[in-house]
């Protein structure tokens, strides 16, 4: 339960005793989501259509600023830079969390008129969150403890994945290429986590394919998944057809079967995967007006500049967090 969903006391003050990293991981990721709700709440209020662009620019800075406060403040077991070796789980999950929630708090922004201040603010920190999720997961999922994070994670990589489809539309220019590799890495994070959530990441990888081939940037998928959709689904209907006695997505090699229409129940991992759908956190990312204005005018200076390294430092940790 959220933070100040329900009249209740933080998580910390109920314990008798220190808390262990899981609970204080668990009680700053509800403070987390608390800001980006009162964040969000602002966005979505009533009247936001007649906002100034001053007000909206100063709307998108201080919520920005707010979750960059918020960071600084936290126990510091939790920053990047010092997770080394020994990460574990909810050091990946709040990490990959709190860029995700940056992500969001911009992705509203994406509509806003060609060349404003707000549209390329929005555009660079979408953008510097999608790979700073990319680079967490390509270092991390392979580690026993990336397979038990929370099943929250898969929407996370979701909303960096079409921040870097978004990107890739500006062709094979450094930003499209470096795209392409921060999407390789969600995906192959997805499939890490295939074992113990099938169906919500077939559903996801999915969903990813059909993005890919609305904005027709089908090059920046990873070759297993770039067939055309028809292809896969008749490939599909011949795996159905064939009887298998052990499914070879139960192997210590994951693999990826697509999902055509509904997941069925004889495969979902647990009750709510059968409802899992294109929405998270309550945003359709599959709605395509919401993308319009930042799909056509991504700024050619990050076409052209843009440097997903300058973010990480030689150990692949984020700079200056």
């Amino acid at each position: 339960m959220h933070w100040q969903r329900v009249k209740s006391p933080s998580l910390l003050k109920t314990l008798e005793q220190a808390p262990t990293l899981d609970e204080l991981a668990h009680d700053q990721f509800c403070q987390l989501w608390h800001l980006w709700d009162s964040c969000m709440d602002q966005v979505y209020a009533f009247g936001w259509s007649d906002l100034s662009p001053d007000e909206r620019n100063r709307l998108v800075t201080r919520s920005h600023d707010a979750l960059e406060d918020f960071y600084r403040q936290v126990d510091d077991r939790f920053k990047l830079r010092n997770m080394g070796d020994s990460v574990s789980a909810s050091n990946i999950w709040f990490n990959v969390a709190y860029h995700a929630a940056v992500l969001l708090i911009h992705r509203p922004f994406l509509n806003e008129p060609a060349g404003s201040f707000t549209l390329n603010f929005a555009m660079r920190c979408a953008t510097s969150a999608a790979a700073s999720i990319s680079n967490i997961v390509r270092l991390h999922s392979k580690s026993a403890e990336f397979c038990i994070v929370a099943p929250q994670i898969i929407d996370y990589i979701m909303s960096a994945s079409v921040i870097h489809l978004l990107n890739a539309t500006s062709g094979r220019t450094a930003l499209g290429r470096q795209s392409a590799n921060g999407l390789k890495s969600c995906m192959n994070a997805l499939l890490d986590m295939q074992t113990k959530w099938n169906s919500r990441v077939q559903l996801s990888i999915r969903r990813i394919q059909e993005l890919a081939h609305k904005w027709e940037v089908v090059w920046a998928l990873p070759l297993p998944v770039s067939q055309p959709l028809e292809q896969r689904q008749q490939q599909q209907q011949q795996q159905q057809q064939q009887p298998d006695e052990e499914s070879d997505c139960y192997t210590a090699e994951p693999c990826f079967v697509p999902t055509v229409g509904g997941v069925s129940h004889g495969t979902a991992n647990f009750p709510e995967d059968t409802l899992a759908d294109n929405t998270a956190f309550g945003i359709n990312f599959w709605d395509m007006h919401q993308y319009g204005s930042a799909l056509a005018n991504i700024p050619s200076e990050l076409q052209d500049d843009w440097n997903f390294d300058f973010l990480f430092d030689q150990y692949g940790n984020l700079v200056n967090l």
